[in-house]
């Protein structure tokens, strides 16, 4: 994934969140974002084991779940 390093068993984002996710096949995920406090887990069972083809929906999604949770919380 651009942008993205794999390590463990884990994806790693390089922003400044230090979000992170697990990535199953067929749409499954588990993505943490550790400075929002917040987890997301996706169940699925889509018709495709990869997951490229979905990405551009739910990753931006997520970082605007997190972006958002972000701005809300007083720091």
């Amino acid at each position: 994934m651009p942008g993205w390093s794999y390590h463990d068993q884990w994806w790693v984002s390089h922003n400044p969140n230090g979000t992170f996710m697990a990535r199953g096949a067929f749409g499954q995920a588990c993505y943490a974002d550790p400075k929002a406090e917040m987890t997301i887990v996706r169940f699925a069972s889509g018709p495709n084991a990869g997951n490229a083809l979905i990405d551009p929906i739910p990753l931006p999604a997520y970082q605007a779940i997190s972006d958002h949770l972000m701005a809300a919380s007083p720091e």
